[in-house]
């Protein structure tokens, strides 16, 4: 009994966190890490909403509605020119 315990303890302790360390790194966000044009840390680029100042950290093509990088003076999808303004 005391045995089956310790084993228990040891799951839970050594290969659980493992479990989860590889559940994370499986669902976590993908793409690089950009500089939000406002607050200037780290965020992924597929967000277009940074999670620490809550300002627009891409612009959007009012042409094809894609969104667009922030410091972009053109759509790279469309061409078009008409972006959401600075704010």
């Amino acid at each position: 009994m005391p045995f089956l315990g310790l084993l228990s303890s040891l799951v839970v302790a050594i290969i659980l966190p493992i479990i989860i360390l590889a559940i994370y790194l499986f669902i976590r966000p993908k793409g690089e890490l950009t500089k939000c044009p406002h607050c200037n840390k780290n965020i992924h680029d597929v967000l277009t909403i940074c999670p620490f100042c809550r300002k627009e950290a891409k612009r959007e093509c009012l042409n094809c509605h894609e969104p667009v990088p922030w410091e972009a003076n053109q759509c790279p999808f469309c061409k078009s020119r008409a972006l959401t303004g600075k704010n």
